[in-house]
């Protein structure tokens, strides 16, 4: 669950070294691709929720570890590595 990583850099890159060729890297957390205001947001809300992701934020993921999104759900998102 990626929204408890307080490193995420760090750790998507140590997830990332992990993965052979075409391996899947699956991300499960609540989005907030639709979220009006994050601040009311009952999932923010948790303190122990530091790292918080839209969709957009996972294909910066995906551009940063040279990964492509390959399924999203409302909960999960699917990156393979090239």
């Amino acid at each position: 669950m990626i929204e408890h990583f307080h490193h995420p850099y760090k750790e998507l890159q140590r997830l990332r070294n992990l993965l052979k060729p075409q391996g899947l890297l699956f991300i499960q957390t609540h989005r907030h691709d639709d979220i009006p205001s994050i601040k009311h947001w009952y999932y923010a809300k948790d303190p122990t929720h530091v790292f918080l992701c839209s969709l957009k934020t996972c294909q910066m993921i995906a551009d940063m570890f040279d990964l492509k999104i390959i399924e999203t759900t409302p909960r999960c998102v699917v990156l393979q590595a090239n």
